[in-house]
């Protein structure tokens, strides 16, 4: 009834909303770990084909601005590369691949944000977009400090500590557009980094649906994470008003879902108390996704 949800590209644009994935040339027989990382790469292919299919795409194909045309084509040569060595049984080509999609489509949104933006717009984005990646990157290290070292490979910090330092030469010498593609990059690696650690903290539970129960707690356990994710993002300040009362539009609807849900569990109709849960964290993922948060259910 649900599932979990789980680095190189051109150098100058970049962004992404996040992908996972695996190798094997000759696909054996899916074990359990394989099943759950093919699942987490569809979902991120899926999310990208969204994009991909998006009006925004289809005008910047259309449009004048070449680099963003450039970056669009990219991502729809990897995009579809990907599902072919997912399909291949190649999970770790698929994964490399589907990161390469997502990047190129952020660098392509970015160099369509840039172009004539004035040079005061762009260094006041980019100060905010600094800020943005502390904050995720903060959220990500108290998530690593949960976890244990064994995951902090998700996150490259020296790939990260140089797009920040590129970004710091190039506002100092005003090229404000390159600055900004180089902090949507280091803004996208943490941001893929703590949606994939904490997706991993929801993914041990997958298998332990022994009762109704069990997987009522499981969906109560995603809802909170992407609360508390949500909660970090708003607290930065970075987010204007507008959105943020877009936000609270959309996931009241969600918290209405989950008082329902608990009510429906506390009277032991666990069935009803998941399906209410499945909605309300439907309603918080939309709500995220307005705040610019690149996840997927």
């Amino acid at each position: 009834m649900t599932q979990a949800c789980g680095n190189c590209l051109i150098p100058r644009c970049a962004l992404a909303l996040l992908a996972v994935a695996t190798c094997l040339m000759q696909a054996p027989t899916v074990g359990a770990d394989d099943s759950k990382r093919v699942s987490a790469i569809e979902r991120r292919l899926d999310l990208t084909q969204n994009y991909l299919n998006s009006s925004s795409a289809a005008n910047m194909a259309a449009g004048d601005n070449q680099e963003a045309k450039q970056f669009v084509g990219k991502a729809r040569e990897y995009h579809d590369l990907a599902r072919k060595a997912l399909a291949d049984g190649d999970l770790d080509t698929a994964a490399d691949l589907a990161d390469q999609s997502l990047r190129a489509y952020s660098a392509a949104s970015a160099a369509r944000r840039g172009a004539g933006r004035s040079e005061n717009l762009q260094a006041s984005e980019n100060k905010a977009l600094r800020l943005e990646i502390e904050t995720y990157l903060q959220a990500y290290l108290a998530a690593l400090q949960e976890k244990g070292p064994t995951m902090a490979g998700l996150l490259n910090r020296r790939e990260l500590d140089d797009l920040l330092a590129r970004a710091d030469r190039q506002q100092n010498t005003g090229d404000h557009q390159a600055a900004n593609q180089s902090l949507r990059q280091g803004q996208q690696m943490v941001v893929t980094a703590l949606t994939k650690i904490r997706s991993n903290e929801t993914v041990v539970y997958t298998l332990e649906f022994q009762t109704p129960a069990d997987e009522y707690r499981y969906e109560r356990e995603r809802y909170n994470e992407y609360l508390r994710l949500a909660q970090q993002v708003l607290a930065s300040g970075q987010v204007g008003e507008a959105k943020t009362m877009m936000f609270d539009k959309v996931v009241q609807k969600g918290r209405n879902l989950n008082g329902q849900a608990e009510q429906l569990a506390g009277q032991g109709n666990f069935e009803a108390a998941i399906s209410h849960m499945e909605q309300a964290l439907a309603k918080l993922v939309q709500g995220l996704q307005l705040l610019g948060v690149p996840v997927s259910r």
